[in-house]
This record gives structure tokens, sequence and C-alpha cells, in this order.
């Protein structure tokens, strides 16, 4: 018997034998330092008064319906300290085959279920901002289809010159763009909002019961939380190009519905382009100066240089307007 009880004390997994009514009959000592006791400190209290502080086993219980069935019967459980542990009971009988009990070995695997969990989230969100990522939004859009959430608006948000930052602030500027655009998402819609994050620069939310007029008042409240944002960093601020269509039934497609969102946010971004194109550009002009990357005045002398040189060649308007672009952003040295 000593030499058993040796053998049990070296493994890492907690054994313990227990009667017909829960009582720890022994234990190892892996199942003692758990609770920082001694073995014999244990004995004759009951498994769920020492490990779960309860005054009766835990729902689903194994080691409960392994005496009851005669079988092995496995789960997992979590401590009172927030750890898992993967459960494993098989009954004991006596010699005319009457179940006297059951040896319980459990062992812990708080490690892997946090490594589970957080492979789980990884596969579900967008690892920058922490939205929802495409994947989870066209499931969320197949499991909606035929439910009973009508009204059901679909918003899609553009982020408006995040190539011009990244090209000349570099990708970390660009970053902190994409997790404010997130936040200011997450702060005007509802708990009850999916929020995703679809692309390089888009954003996309499906609203449950939502009409219209809600809707609206949901994008006027990201256009306000936007202005909000843009006065406290103006440094670099927030341009977002918005559209939002209702499905009224399970009828109208959704997958459809989020094409028209799509498409409406496409043409408010070609109406807002010019403007949005100035502000950004005055903005990055502002915040590269302050850098010395560029001077004022051989920018200007250098603009004027280029249109002559444009003009002279015969440069469509479209390619006049990126060639000042060029040279009012770029110096030759703007780090990436």
């Amino acid at each position: 018997m000593a030499e058993k009880s040796l053998i049990l004390d070296s493994l890492t997994e907690m054994v313990a034998f227990l009667d017909r009514d829960m009582h720890v009959i022994w234990a190892n000592k892996t199942a003692s330092q758990s609770v920082g006791k001694s073995p014999e400190s244990l004995f004759g209290a009951k498994c769920h008064e020492i490990w779960q502080g309860k005054n009766a086993p835990c729902p689903g219980c194994p080691v409960v319906r392994s005496m009851e069935t005669g079988q092995v019967c496995a789960g997992e459980v979590t401590s009172p300290d927030g750890r898992f542990w993967r459960i494993t009971a098989t009954p004991v009988k006596d010699k005319e085959g009457k179940i006297i009990g059951a040896v319980e070995a459990a062992l812990d695997i708080s490690e892997s279920k946090r490594y589970e969990e957080q492979l789980k989230f990884l596969s579900l969100h967008d690892s920058l901002t922490g939205l929802y990522n495409r994947a989870f939004f066209q499931e969320e859009l197949r499991r909606l289809s035929g439910s009973r959430e009508y009204p059901l608006t679909i918003m899609v948000a553009d982020l408006d010159g995040l190539k011009l930052v990244n090209d000349t602030l570099g990708h970390a500027k660009g970053d902190e763009l994409l997790q404010a655009c997130a936040d200011v998402l997450k702060t005007s819609l509802r708990r009850s909002d999916i929020i995703a994050r679809i692309g390089g620069d888009e954003f996309a939310a499906i609203l449950p019961k939502t009409g219209e007029k809600t809707g609206e008042d949901l994008a006027r409240r990201i256009r306000s939380t936007v202005e909000a944002h843009n006065k406290e960093h103006p440094e670099l601020p927030l341009h977002l190009s918005l559209g939002a269509v209702t499905s009224r039934s399970a009828a109208e497609s959704l997958e459809e519905t989020f094409k028209k969102a799509d498409d409406l946010m496409y043409r408010n971004k070609l109406l807002n382009r010019a403007s949005a194109r100035n502000q950004i550009v005055g903005h990055l002009l502002a915040a590269l100066k302050e850098k010395d990357y560029i001077t004022a005045g051989y920018a200007e002398r250098l603009q004027e240089l280029c249109l002559k040189t444009g003009e002279k060649l015969g440069l469509s308007p479209q390619q006049m307007a990126d060639l000042a672009l060029l040279v009012q952003t770029s110096d030759g040295q703007i780090p990436e």
C-alpha cells in the first residue's frame, strides 16, 4: 500500500477515493496541495465541500454519475479560483460487485483552456481592433436571414485616407486610425449591434430590429462622435464614408441589402472625396511640417515648378491633381 501511495503521490493529477456519500477516504499529495492542506486533513470531508465550497455536488458531477451508472464518466468543472479541471471518475466495486465508491482523477487544464479560448477569439475577431472579422460577419448574415430580427439595417463604413496616412506617416499611425475608427463605432452603436472590420479600411455593422429612422439616427450619432474625436485629436482626424440600408422582411436578401449599403457608402465616398482628401492632406502637411519633414517655401516652389511642367506636357486635370498631391506630401525622405 505504501508503494501504491508513493506512486500516486508522484502524479500531477489530483487523485482521490470517495465513498458513496462523497466523503474522501484517501487523497494524493497533489489533491491536498491544491487546497493547501495535508492529505490526512481531507479524510472524512466531502469532495464538493473541499474543492467547490458547496453543500451539494456540482450539476452533472462525473463522480455521482459514475456511482449511479457503474460506468467510467468524465466531464469538466470550474473551481472557485477560476481554474478548469477535467474530471474522470471510475466506480469501485467490492467482491460482490456492489459499488462502494469511486476513484476521482482531476487534471488542471486551465492553460490549454485559455489557449483554446484565445484561438476561438482570434478565429472570430480582427486582431488589431478587437471587432468581429469578415468571416463572422458573413456567418451572422446567414444566421439572421429569415429570423425575427426584422426590420434589420446594415451599415457600411469606409475609413477615408488610410493609404495616404500609411504612406506618409507610417503604418503605426494607420493602425492608430483604424483603432480609433473601431472605438467610434463601438461608442456610437448599441451592445446588440454586430460590428466587424470586413476589409483593410472597411467596417460593417448589422443592426437588428432597426428601421430606417433609427438607422439614420445611429449614422448621425457616428458622425457626431467622429467630430468629437477630431476636436480632441486634430493631429490625426477621422474621415468616414457611411452607407446604411434597411431590410424590412425576410423576403429581402441580407446579402443584397449588404451590397446596397456598400454601394451607397461608395457613392457617398465619391461625393465627399475631394473635401475629405483636401482635409486629410492639410492635416498631413501640418504634421509633416511640425516634424521638419518639409519646409513650406521649398514645397510651394517645387509644386509651382512641377505644375508648369505638367501643363507643358499636356497632363489631364486628374493627373495634375495627383502631381500636386505628390509634391505636397513627398520630399524624398519621408519615412515608411
